[in-house]
């Protein structure tokens, strides 16, 4: 049981993670083309 909602929470992070990733690169790709090219 605790494992279980230790795996939910787990992976519901990872889901926040790269959700907050997508945002930030879309807004990169619209304000600062070459900020994004440099992060990568």
């Amino acid at each position: 049981m605790v494992a279980t909602l230790w795996k939910m929470s787990k992976n519901l992070t990872l889901l926040e993670i790269s959700a907050i990733k997508n945002l930030a690169i879309e807004r990169d790709k619209y304000h600062n083309p070459s900020d994004c090219l440099k992060v990568r």
